[in-house]
């Protein structure tokens, strides 16, 4: 056998994993679970298709997995019934890599994951840019006792001075409105994106930014006064 299948094995042993080496099987696809608010809270890979993925998690949830990240999935979609998106990050992806710098990226961006580890660590497969890359990030959440989180807009999409959905991005504000319009026309089925599809002026949709100290602030402020919004 090839000295990479050996290199890729004791990788995989010193990392406590035992599940089998897939790095030289065909691509995998990375994908992220999203939150109501449109918050990514978890990352995986998968050789199968995220739908599939997604429902192997809820029967683990269900069936009483008593993982953070379970947990959570149960309560949200069980207890809560609120509305949860399979999102695909990256096709033809790399085992392990791919999830890994995912996991470093939306970190960065300011999303809350559940991922109980930080993804592939020191995979041999990985470039030299990567690596040092991943291995700057690690340093830095080892000295910080934290990932990093930049600062986050909370914004509004108003259409004819009404607002209609509130949420928070770490983008600027016309790529987040550009992101949630090319998610809709995509075909994604929440009660945001169906609005989004079936407005009858979407160019009398605008987005705009909101000063508050958290999301929960906004929406409760805006539904105290009678406004209703696509947020579930």
């Amino acid at each position: 056998m090839s000295s990479q299948y050996w290199k890729t094995k004791k990788f995989n042993r010193a990392a406590g994993r035992h599940r089998p080496d897939r790095t030289k099987v065909h691509p995998v696809t990375i994908y992220g679970i999203y939150d109501y608010e449109g918050r990514c809270r978890y990352v995986g890979q998968t050789t199968k298709s995220p739908d599939e993925r997604f429902q192997q998690h809820m029967e683990s949830a269900v069936g009483g997995s008593r993982t953070r990240f379970h947990k959570w999935l149960k309560r949200e979609v069980v207890s809560t019934n609120r509305n949860i998106e399979v999102r695909v990050l990256e096709s033809s992806a790399r085992w392990d890599i791919d999830e890994a710098l995912w996991i470093k990226r939306l970190t960065e961006d300011g999303h809350a994951l559940f991922n109980m580890t930080d993804g592939a660590w020191h995979h041999p497969n990985m470039t030299k840019g990567e690596e040092k890359e991943y291995n700057d990030w690690i340093e830095l959440g080892a000295k910080t006792k934290q990932k990093p989180n930049p600062q986050m807009t909370f914004y509004g999409l108003f259409e004819n001075g009404v607002c209609r959905y509130v949420g928070q991005t770490s983008v600027s504000l016309s790529r987040q409105l550009f992101q949630i319009k090319k998610q809709a026309r995509s075909g994604n089925n929440s009660y945001l994106h169906e609005w989004l599809r079936t407005c009858p002026n979407p160019k009398a949709i605008e987005i705009r930014p909101i000063e508050a100290n958290s999301l929960e602030e906004i929406i409760e402020n805006f539904r105290s006064r009678d406004v209703e919004l696509l947020n579930r």
